[in-house]
């Protein structure tokens, strides 16, 4: 049944609905932002071993064989080793250093940016 608000409790509804689809929003791009980041440091351990990693590839049978080994031989987490495989090894070796460096130090910036302002979000959720 419908009901009838005084301007003063809409706005406070509407404030309250804002605050908390803000909410939601940055804690899906800081999550968001902590993924890539997990990603970007297993490439760039693929990166100090590339010769190795290509020859580990190379060596296994099918691809999930190769994701085990580079587990294993690695220490990488499976996102980590699945993206490595997804990886077209000539974009592998040509971004060696350059991109990869840079694009670390772009996620890592943002990632900070979100937990500087993330305590000050927790104020405003209920």
């Amino acid at each position: 049944m419908p009901r009838l608000l005084s301007l003063k409790r809409a706005l406070q509804i509407f404030i309250e609905h804002r605050r908390e689809v803000i909410y939601r929003r940055s804690q899906f791009e800081l999550n968001r932002a902590r993924d890539r980041a997990h990603i970007l440091a297993g490439l760039l351990i693929a990166l100090g071993h590339l010769d190795e990693i290509i020859e580990l590839i190379r060596r296994s049978p099918d691809a999930e064989t190769a994701k085990e080994r580079l587990i294993q031989r690695f220490e990488l987490s499976e996102k980590q080793a699945q993206a490595i495989l997804d990886l077209q090894l000539r974009r592998l070796a040509a971004s060696k250093d350059r991109r990869s460096k840079t694009s670390r130090s772009k996620h890592w910036s943002a990632l900070l940016s979100w937990k500087t302002c993330w305590p000050a979000s927790k104020k405003f959720s209920r």
